[in-house]
């Protein structure tokens, strides 16, 4: 019990601010004022009209020679717990906002599915393109052209996991072999490195894989419920959620952005509301430290 009501790992985060980490300096990612203020205005505009609904970054999903595309408007979350989101902000930007999963499920949010998209055996992948194919050729007819929008919702759920394709070993030519006798020669004289036969093999890093992510995908249905609300166009689709109630927990990039956002009245208002649960506030700095 005391592990499922730790409060981060109960948790999804959304991540804000890409944007503006292309502008950080050196190594150290050092932000200056204006970037503070730049997530300060963001955390405001999030909280006023909602998480932004947009296409998938990369559309179009490769699959051996084939592909397809996801082009329904997504809002993305990541399963990591707060220590170990660091690395995940060096990509998407360093606002965090929290919600429990229980509300990312009620608004019709779920984890994503990963699968193999290159080498042998990519079945379900091979899967998604036969049903694909077969539905794009019977569009104008119904009740196919319900199910080909139905296919394309299941399919923004599902995302390729970007792995080393599996290739067998090359014949190694003349050159090749002049280069490793020279290499075994001055081997022989060097100490010879064992190789434990029992030890476990698990590859390369699975990239993407790592981000344990769930979505919102865009549905009509989720519109008519006012779960989804339209947008100016740039986001299309917005994800409106109340603080304290469906936001819990907001991390920001330093202890003096949350200076800057615990000195306005209306974070104030927003976050230690009356009968409501408050909203926690707390710096990436900190995280690690308690």
């Amino acid at each position: 019990m005391t592990i499922r009501n730790n409060i981060h790992r109960q948790q999804l985060f959304h991540w804000i601010g890409k944007g503006i980490e292309k502008k950080s300096s050196g190594n150290n990612r050092r932000l200056s004022d204006d970037q503070r203020e730049e997530y300060v205005s963001h955390l405001r505009t999030s909280i006023e009209s909602g998480l932004w609904m947009t296409r998938p970054s990369t559309e179009q999903v490769t699959v051996g020679s084939d592909s397809f595309s996801q082009e329904l408007p997504i809002t993305c979350f990541t399963e990591w717990s707060l220590d170990r989101s660091i690395p995940h902000t060096l990509r998407y930007g360093r606002l965090g906002l929290g919600f429990p999963k229980n509300i990312i499920l009620i608004k019709g949010g779920q984890p994503v599915s990963y699968f193999k998209s290159t080498g042998a055996r990519r079945l379900y992948a091979s899967a998604m393109i036969d049903l694909l194919r077969y539905f794009k050729s019977h569009q104008r007819k119904l009740p196919e052209k319900d199910l080909f929008l139905a296919l394309q919702y299941v399919l923004s759920f599902s995302r390729a996991i970007k792995s080393p394709t599996e290739s067998h070993p090359r014949k190694p030519s003349k050159s090749r072999l002049v280069t490793r006798k020279k290499v075994t020669a001055s081997a022989k004289r060097k100490k010879t490195i064992k190789i434990d036969p029992f030890a476990r093999k698990f590859g390369l890093r699975l990239d993407l894989a790592e981000e344990r992510e769930w979505r919102i995908v865009y549905h009509p249905e989720l519109e008519r419920s006012k779960v989804v609300r339209r947008g100016p166009g740039k986001p299309p689709y917005l994800v409106p959620y109340k603080p304290g109630v469906e936001l819990f927990t907001v991390a920001l990039p330093d202890n003096r952005t949350i200076n800057m956002v615990m000195g306005d009245n209306f974070f104030r208002r927003e976050f230690f509301g009356p009968n409501r649960p408050h909203v926690t506030v707390m710096s990436l700095q900190d995280v690690g430290t308690f």
